[in-house]
């Protein structure tokens, strides 16, 4: 293990999820269609992963590369909801699971969502704990 890995290991030890999570998170709800979505959302901000919210439980997650699927044409008839990965089908972390937990399986994924039951409460990015990680500690 390299010295920086073995850092990362130890300033993570013991760090619950609910410290590092980003609790701002712009949701959308299914019904929206992927024209208001691009338009509205997609195009405002650099984020690529949206939590799909319908009444205040989390029902989905979609993704910029979900829309590839469907033609520009039909961006004005084709809903989120359509398009979306349902939220049974996705990984998610509870608020006390640890920090160090998440670091691997954020190799592959921008983030995770973070919830209780089926309430997001947030979601653990990379780079949220890559500036968790810069920040002074106490020893």
């Amino acid at each position: 293990m390299s010295a920086q890995q073995l850092y990362i290991r130890q300033a993570l030890e013991h760090v619950p999820v609910r410290d590092v999570m980003r609790s701002r998170v712009e949701t959308i709800g299914p019904d929206l269609t992927i024209a208001a979505f691009v338009r509205d959302v997609v195009m405002n901000t650099n984020e690529r992963e949206f939590p799909v919210v319908q009444d205040e439980q989390m029902v989905g997650l979609v993704r910029v590369d979900d829309l590839h699927h469907v033609p520009r044409e039909g961006w004005n008839d084709v809903v989120v909801g359509q398009v979306m990965t349902p939220a049974g089908e996705l990984h998610t972390l509870r608020p006390d699971d640890q920090a160090i937990d998440v670091l691997s399986e954020l190799a592959d994924r921008e983030q995770i969502p973070v919830v209780d039951g089926h309430r997001l409460l947030g979601v653990a990015r990379r780079e949220d704990l890559m500036r968790w990680l810069s920040l002074p500690r106490l020893t």
